[in-house]
């Protein structure tokens, strides 16, 4: 089978795309596979047009990888690929939106608020974030990946 391992990108997260993409394809190779890894920039659709692939291994972490942006190219592309598809990984990546879906079907969601912040944090919302759900909180961005930008604030400060 002709296999492209989509790697690299350029989220915060691309090394460990790098890294994990590498392992995938010399995996795919000793099972007896024809692989070309590509990494995700300017050319991508091209090559992955013009590549005559049986199906694209997605090994991108973080933005562009896992929000539905490389799903949605692949499907205009008409490629096969791993992973879940474009609406599943762009729902899922925004953890608010994620974390309301889940919880509207039943399941147990622990609670959060979801804050806009472009310069700080006003002293009356800390107050009212602490009162609402004591310290340590756990603060991480919204659209980032794994524990890129993740942060547990153990005081007011």
């Amino acid at each position: 089978m002709r296999l492209a391992v989509l790697r690299g990108g350029k989220s915060a997260e691309r090394e460990v795309s790098m890294r994990s993409g590498e392992q995938v394809a010399k995996a795919l190779r000793g099972r007896g596979h024809d692989v070309t890894s590509v990494d995700l920039d300017a050319s991508t659709w091209d090559v992955l047009r013009d590549g005559g692939f049986d199906c694209v291994f997605n090994a991108l972490h973080g933005r562009l990888g896992e929000d539905g942006t490389v799903q949605g190219m692949l499907e205009l592309l008409g490629l096969p690929y791993t992973g879940s598809g474009v609406l599943a990984s762009a729902l899922c990546m925004d953890k608010a939106r994620a974390g309301r879906i889940l919880a509207a079907i039943g399941l147990h969601v622990p609670d959060f608020e979801e804050l806009e912040i472009k310069q700080g944090v006003a002293a009356d919302v800390v107050e009212r974030l602490v009162s609402r759900f004591g310290l340590p909180v756990v603060i991480k961005p919204v659209r980032e990946g794994s524990t890129i930008g993740l942060t547990i604030a153990k005081d007011e400060d």
